[in-house]
């Protein structure tokens, strides 16, 4: 008997291929155990198969199967702005046992990374970032992530920002990732008023971050990949920020420019009450639709993860806000284009009570409340 379709050093997700077993006579058991980086069973199940006219059992469906054990760690326990970086699993080990008249005449095993789209990279050979991005806009109040599974890189980190005397500088920032261990996934995670620190500027003189991952070999630095991000100091009068677990369920950012429209929708009961008829229960529900504004190809594809993200949450500066469901979305676009790309996400908080409180201090010393603009500064 012979099984085929295993791949050494593992496999994402969805690339998967179906596993089959040649020379197969009656009946086939297949003992198959599902375990996690630590060796834990998360689940085991026997299943019963019976061969072709040539001899060959073909096992289909894995990739639905072992998605369904690569959720990953919850995202509020992932959310670290300060703490520099994380190890994470980021792959499961399906092990199969076959039996024929119940004796065990084979066992192979599939280690499994999380990618819920179609990668056509092998994780063993995939020294690369785990996301989409090669450039990208990003703000100084949110946090900036870059995540990898570790093959021995060395990461650092590019800081171009503006002197006091009006000219340019980059300094070079070696970001530490020691005791990370082969295979598993290292997850940064920086703050830019940090990274300004470290270089004796204000986060609002900071130009961009390049992110490089690589090897040295004495003085020099072999590059593997890069990110750069680049910051965008402007007012725009909306701005509604995400974040979620992207295709490889790591941390991704996305900021929306656009416009935030807001729908209410009023569900309740009523019933007679001692000879009046009166409301009962109240649902307030509130929708908001919120526009990219123009983006490129790739900052469109990752919308398109968002959609697909198990978990999405808002982000408040720093601060993880409300998880979200999304609802209803826009994204289509025609092929030649003959406006800009941009695209349209409803959603509603996920908490059944949607609303905050809040309340605003008077601040007694000062001319102007709250409602007093920034406009002519």
């Amino acid at each position: 008997m012979v099984v085929s379709g295993i791949i050494s050093g593992g496999v994402f997700c969805q690339d998967m291929d179906d596993i089959v077993v040649s020379g197969v006579s009656g009946e086939l058991q297949v003992e198959f155990s599902i375990r996690n980086a630590a060796e834990t069973v998360l689940n085991s199940f026997l299943e019963t198969y019976y061969p072709d006219g040539g001899g060959k059992v073909r096992i289909t469906g894995l990739a639905e199967l072992m998605e369904a054990y690569l959720d990953g760690v919850p995202l509020q326990e992932l959310y670290r702005p300060h703490q520099e970086y994380t190890e994470v699993d980021g792959f499961v080990v399906l092990s199969m046992a076959f039996y024929q008249d119940g004796s065990l005449v084979d066992t192979c095993s599939q280690t499994v990374y999380q990618a819920n789209n179609r990668v056509n990279e092998r994780p063993s050979s995939y020294r690369y970032f785990l996301s989409r991005f090669r450039e990208r806009t990003v703000f100084v109040e949110h946090v900036l992530s870059v995540s990898y599974i570790f093959r021995g890189q060395e990461l650092r980190a590019g800081v171009a920002y503006m002197q006091e005397n009006g000219r340019s500088a980059y300094r070079v920032l070696s970001l530490n990732n020691g005791g990370m261990t082969e295979g598993k996934v290292c997850v940064h995670q920086y703050v830019p008023s940090d990274l300004a620190d470290r270089c004796g500027v204000d986060v609002e003189q900071l130009l961009y971050v390049d992110f490089e991952l690589g090897r040295s070999s004495g003085n020099r630095f072999a590059q593997f990949d890069k990110m750069r991000c680049t910051f965008d100091h402007g007012n725009h009068l909306e701005r509604t920020a995400f974040v979620f677990k992207n295709l490889f369920g790591v941390l991704e950012t996305l900021v929306m420019t656009g416009q935030n429209k807001r729908t209410s929708e009023l569900e309740a009961t009523f019933s007679w009450i001692g000879r009046k008829y009166r409301k009962t229960s109240t649902d307030l529900t509130t929708s908001h639709t919120v526009c990219t504004g123009y983006i490129d190809d790739v900052t469109h594809a990752s919308v398109k993860d968002a959609i697909r993200s198990t978990e999405v949450y808002l982000l408040d500066g720093l601060e993880l806000g409300d998880q979200v469901t999304v609802t209803d979305i826009d994204l289509d676009y025609a092929m030649p284009r003959t406006s800009p790309l941009a695209a349209y996400l409803t959603y509603r908080v996920s908490e059944k009570v949607q609303e905050r409180f809040s309340r605003v201090a008077v601040r007694e010393s000062e001319i102007f409340d709250d409602t007093f603009d920034d406009t002519f500064e």
